[in-house]
Protein backbone atom coordinates (compact mmCIF):
# COMPACT_ATOMS: atom_id res chain seq x y z
CA UNK A 1 0.00 0.00 0.00
CA UNK A 2 1.19 3.52 -0.69
CA UNK A 3 2.20 5.89 2.08
CA UNK A 4 -0.41 8.29 3.40
CA UNK A 5 -0.68 11.66 1.70
CA UNK A 6 -0.11 14.95 3.52
CA UNK A 7 -3.87 15.53 3.59
CA UNK A 8 -4.51 12.13 5.21
CA UNK A 9 -1.74 12.77 7.74
CA UNK A 10 -3.25 16.19 8.50
CA UNK A 11 -6.66 14.61 9.15
CA UNK A 12 -5.08 12.02 11.47
CA UNK A 13 -3.16 14.71 13.39
CA UNK A 14 -6.36 16.78 13.81
CA UNK A 15 -8.15 13.66 15.05
CA UNK A 16 -5.31 13.00 17.50
CA UNK A 17 -5.39 16.58 18.80
CA UNK A 18 -9.19 16.45 19.15
CA UNK A 19 -8.89 13.73 21.80
CA UNK A 20 -8.44 16.50 24.32
CA UNK A 21 -5.34 15.23 26.05
CA UNK A 22 -2.78 17.86 27.02
CA UNK A 23 0.63 17.80 25.36
CA UNK A 24 3.66 17.11 27.59
CA UNK A 25 5.41 20.29 28.72
CA UNK A 26 8.53 19.29 26.83
CA UNK A 27 6.66 19.62 23.52
CA UNK A 28 6.55 23.02 21.83
CA UNK A 29 2.89 23.76 20.96
CA UNK A 30 3.90 25.61 17.79
CA UNK A 31 5.80 22.58 16.47
CA UNK A 32 3.29 20.01 17.70
CA UNK A 33 1.46 19.53 14.38
CA UNK A 34 4.71 19.46 12.38
CA UNK A 35 6.25 16.89 14.75
CA UNK A 36 3.18 14.64 14.62
CA UNK A 37 3.10 14.91 10.82
CA UNK A 38 6.76 13.89 10.60
CA UNK A 39 6.12 10.97 12.96
CA UNK A 40 3.41 9.65 10.62
CA UNK A 41 5.42 10.06 7.41
CA UNK A 42 6.00 6.87 5.42
CA UNK A 43 3.17 4.88 7.01
CA UNK A 44 -0.04 3.90 5.26
CA UNK A 45 -3.26 5.77 5.97
CA UNK A 46 -4.80 2.57 7.34
CA UNK A 47 -1.98 2.18 9.87
CA UNK A 48 -2.16 5.82 10.97
CA UNK A 49 -5.95 5.84 11.43
CA UNK A 50 -5.81 2.52 13.31
CA UNK A 51 -3.15 3.86 15.70
CA UNK A 52 -5.12 7.06 16.34
CA UNK A 53 -8.34 5.07 16.89
CA UNK A 54 -6.57 2.71 19.32
CA UNK A 55 -5.02 5.66 21.20
CA UNK A 56 -8.50 7.18 21.49
CA UNK A 57 -9.81 3.89 22.94
CA UNK A 58 -6.83 3.47 25.28
CA UNK A 59 -5.80 0.11 23.78
CA UNK A 60 -2.05 0.61 24.24
CA UNK A 61 -1.27 -0.40 27.83
CA UNK A 62 2.31 0.92 27.82
CA UNK A 63 1.25 4.37 26.59
CA UNK A 64 0.65 7.20 29.07
CA UNK A 65 -3.04 8.08 28.65
CA UNK A 66 -2.81 11.33 30.62
CA UNK A 67 -0.92 13.14 27.84
CA UNK A 68 -0.73 13.08 24.08
CA UNK A 69 1.83 10.56 22.88
CA UNK A 70 5.20 11.88 21.79
CA UNK A 71 6.20 11.69 18.11
CA UNK A 72 8.68 8.85 18.79
CA UNK A 73 5.87 6.93 20.52
CA UNK A 74 3.63 7.44 17.48
CA UNK A 75 6.36 6.23 15.13
CA UNK A 76 7.00 3.17 17.31
CA UNK A 77 3.29 2.31 17.49
CA UNK A 78 2.84 2.70 13.72
CA UNK A 79 5.92 0.59 12.99
CA UNK A 80 4.76 -2.16 15.36
CA UNK A 81 1.26 -2.21 13.91
CA UNK A 82 2.54 -2.23 10.33
CA UNK A 83 5.01 -5.02 11.17
CA UNK A 84 2.19 -7.08 12.72
CA UNK A 85 0.09 -6.54 9.59
CA UNK A 86 2.95 -7.71 7.35
CA UNK A 87 3.46 -10.87 9.42
CA UNK A 88 -0.26 -11.57 9.37
CA UNK A 89 -0.46 -11.08 5.60
CA UNK A 90 2.55 -13.33 5.06
CA UNK A 91 0.97 -16.04 7.20
CA UNK A 92 -2.36 -15.72 5.39
CA UNK A 93 -0.59 -15.89 2.04
CA UNK A 94 1.29 -19.11 2.89
CA UNK A 95 -0.10 -22.18 1.20
CA UNK A 96 -0.10 -25.12 3.58
CA UNK A 97 0.34 -28.33 1.57
CA UNK A 98 -2.64 -30.65 1.60
CA UNK A 99 -2.13 -34.40 2.10
CA UNK A 100 -3.00 -35.15 -1.52
CA UNK A 101 -0.22 -32.77 -2.65
CA UNK A 102 2.47 -34.65 -0.71
CA UNK A 103 4.54 -37.54 -1.94
CA UNK A 104 3.89 -40.99 -0.39
CA UNK A 105 7.09 -40.65 1.67
CA UNK A 106 6.02 -37.24 3.00
CA UNK A 107 2.58 -38.63 3.92
CA UNK A 108 4.18 -41.54 5.82
CA UNK A 109 6.55 -39.12 7.54
CA UNK A 110 3.60 -36.93 8.54
CA UNK A 111 1.80 -39.99 9.93
CA UNK A 112 4.87 -40.98 11.96
CA UNK A 113 5.05 -37.47 13.41
CA UNK A 114 1.43 -37.83 14.50
CA UNK A 115 2.08 -41.31 15.93
CA UNK A 116 5.00 -40.12 18.04
CA UNK A 117 3.68 -36.65 18.92
CA UNK A 118 3.20 -37.50 22.59
CA UNK A 119 6.41 -39.53 22.87
CA UNK A 120 9.55 -38.05 24.38
CA UNK A 121 12.48 -37.46 21.99
CA UNK A 122 15.58 -39.13 23.47
CA UNK A 123 18.21 -38.92 20.74
CA UNK A 124 18.44 -37.65 17.17
CA UNK A 125 20.08 -38.83 13.94
CA UNK A 126 21.53 -42.17 14.99
CA UNK A 127 21.99 -45.35 12.99
CA UNK A 128 20.29 -48.66 13.71
CA UNK A 129 23.65 -50.15 14.81
CA UNK A 130 24.17 -47.33 17.29
CA UNK A 131 20.60 -47.77 18.56
CA UNK A 132 21.27 -51.50 19.07
CA UNK A 133 24.51 -50.82 21.00
CA UNK A 134 22.76 -48.27 23.20
CA UNK A 135 19.90 -50.70 23.86
CA UNK A 136 22.34 -53.42 24.95
CA UNK A 137 23.94 -50.89 27.30
CA UNK A 138 20.43 -50.01 28.58
CA UNK A 139 20.77 -46.31 27.80
CA UNK A 140 17.10 -45.95 26.78
CA UNK A 141 13.89 -46.46 28.76
CA UNK A 142 12.05 -49.72 28.16
CA UNK A 143 9.85 -49.47 25.08
CA UNK A 144 11.95 -46.84 23.27
CA UNK A 145 11.74 -46.90 19.48
CA UNK A 146 14.15 -45.98 16.72
CA UNK A 147 12.20 -44.32 13.89
CA UNK A 148 14.12 -44.25 10.59
CA UNK A 149 11.28 -42.36 8.91
CA UNK A 150 12.01 -39.42 11.23
CA UNK A 151 15.76 -39.15 10.56
CA UNK A 152 16.73 -41.99 12.91
CA UNK A 153 15.34 -40.34 16.04
CA UNK A 154 14.81 -42.36 19.20
CA UNK A 155 11.57 -41.86 21.14
CA UNK A 156 10.60 -43.06 24.61
CA UNK A 157 6.96 -43.96 25.29
CA UNK A 158 4.88 -41.48 27.21
CA UNK A 159 4.71 -42.18 30.92
CA UNK A 160 0.91 -42.03 31.05
CA UNK A 161 0.30 -44.98 28.68
CA UNK A 162 0.33 -47.55 31.45
CA UNK A 163 2.39 -50.08 29.47
CA UNK A 164 6.04 -50.34 28.65
CA UNK A 165 5.95 -50.33 24.85
CA UNK A 166 3.86 -47.23 24.16
CA UNK A 167 1.13 -47.04 21.55
CA UNK A 168 2.81 -46.17 18.22
CA UNK A 169 2.13 -48.30 15.16
CA UNK A 170 4.46 -49.50 12.45
CA UNK A 171 6.76 -52.42 11.84
CA UNK A 172 9.73 -50.58 10.35
CA UNK A 173 10.89 -49.09 13.65
CA UNK A 174 13.45 -50.66 15.91
CA UNK A 175 12.20 -51.53 19.37
CA UNK A 176 14.15 -51.40 22.66
CA UNK A 177 12.96 -54.57 24.37
CA UNK A 178 16.04 -55.52 26.33
CA UNK A 179 15.43 -55.74 30.07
Amino acid sequence: MPAATLTEIGVAVEDLLSIGLPAPKTMDPAQLVANFSKAFEGFTNETITTVVRRIRRGEFPDLNTRFLPTPPDLTRLCAKLEGDNVKSAAFKGYHFPQPEELSPFERMQMQRRRDYADWRLIEQNISLDEFGRNCRQMKYPLGSKWVPMLNGNVYAPPKDTGHSYGNAKGNSEGDARTP
